[in-house]
């Protein structure tokens, strides 16, 4: 059996559209949580890709995930606007939140919306190209489950808190897109299916001890250290007040780790912020800006002959390209698992979709 698979793009989205559709979602609500884990995998963030449908079929069987929520916008002005997602999942409140605040940038230049009582809505950077596109500079983040420890605190007391800030440039982005942890909590199911250990100083297990044995502890036993210390720390306690104090919604360790428990409200929030370059210079003006920055990062000199310097999101860039050049990459472990819930839902894969890499 071939380790990895390439697929298209679009029938990819299709087929796990349909899976969520089989399980209680309209087809529309699939898409969108369909597009943000292709995106992922295509930029090469598989620890946030379509391995994560098993994650949202079992909450959405639990009833964590209600398939039919509609999200609702409680409190609103011209600039900002407050959306209870309803137990909806993290994508579909999201991409409305996504919509609304774009709408409102470019009447008033900048806007703010916040999402309370959602779920794990995929990597903030995808949220944050959506808003983006070619006018706005954005910025987006989510609480999580606290699965991160201060720098001096043996237990977990606050999420990894992810952010990302988007630029647009010229058909590309600039795009910081991080999580506060030393590595994102989902990458522990990559290093496991690798059978490869942690880096030093990334993990604690369960007994508040330095490990970097992937099999040391159930997965949600691990305990995230934060970057940089008191910095990635600091970061993730203001990126809870912009998410959860703001929004009215659930507050570290008042959230349930995703998987932990199926059944119960997760109640994530999320912050989505639009600039509209527009109001602030011509648009002509901020593209050859944009341009000459990043030919001032690129031809900066290097320590080493040879190095290079990517602008932040550069290396996601490539590898999207790269998948939308030669198709998207799956590991064998999730085409299977697809494979095997598609038939399952009475779903036909079509027999091009999977190509041997």
């Amino acid at each position: 059996m071939a380790n990895e698979y390439l697929c298209n793009e679009q029938m990819l989205e299709d087929l796990i559209a349909k899976i969520f559709e089989k399980h209680g979602f309209s087809y529309e609500d699939g898409l969108s949580i369909a597009k943000q884990l292709v995106i992922a995998d295509m930029r090469g963030m598989r620890s946030h890709g379509a391995v994560r449908v098993d994650m949202y079929l079992k909450q959405a069987e639990g009833g964590a995930i209600n398939p039919k929520a509609v999200p609702e916008v409680v409190r609103e002005t011209m600039t900002t606007a407050l959306i209870d997602a309803h137990r909806s999942a993290g994508a579909v409140a999201s991409a409305l939140a996504v919509r609304i605040v774009r709408e409102k940038a470019e009447k008033c230049g900048i806007a703010i919306v916040t999402v309370r009582n959602s779920n794990h809505h995929g990597t903030c950077g995808y949220w944050g190209i959506e808003i983006s596109q070619d006018d706005m500079i954005s910025f987006v983040t989510t609480n999580a489950p606290a699965l991160m420890a201060a720098p001096a605190s043996k237990k977990a007391i606050i999420g990894n808190n992810p952010i990302s800030c988007v630029v647009p440039a010229n058909g590309k982005h600039m795009c910081l897109d991080i999580s506060n942890g030393v590595m994102a909590f989902g990458k522990i199911h990559e290093y496991k299916r690798l059978n490869k250990p942690f880096p030093e100083g990334a993990w604690l297990d369960k007994n508040g001890n330095p490990t970097t044995d992937p099999f040391a502890n159930e997965f949600l036993e691990f305990i995230s250290l934060p970057i940089a210390a008191h910095k990635g720390f600091g970061i993730a306690v203001m990126a809870e007040t912009i998410t959860s104090i703001l929004s009215g919604g659930a507050v570290a360790a008042d959230i349930v780790p995703e998987g932990s428990d199926t059944n119960h409200d997760n109640d994530t929030a999320h912050c989505f912020v639009a600039i509209n370059t527009a109001a602030f210079c011509e648009p002509s003006e901020y593209r050859a800006r944009i341009d000459r920055f990043i030919d001032y990062i690129h031809n900066a000199e290097t320590r080493t002959a040879g190095d290079y310097i990517y602008y932040p999101g550069e290396i996601e860039n490539n590898a999207y390209a790269k998948s939308l050049s030669q198709g998207v990459p799956i590991p064998d472990t999730t085409k299977e698992y697809l494979c095997k819930t598609a038939k399952e839902s009475g779903i036909a894969v079509p027999s091009n979709l999977f190509v041997e890499k």
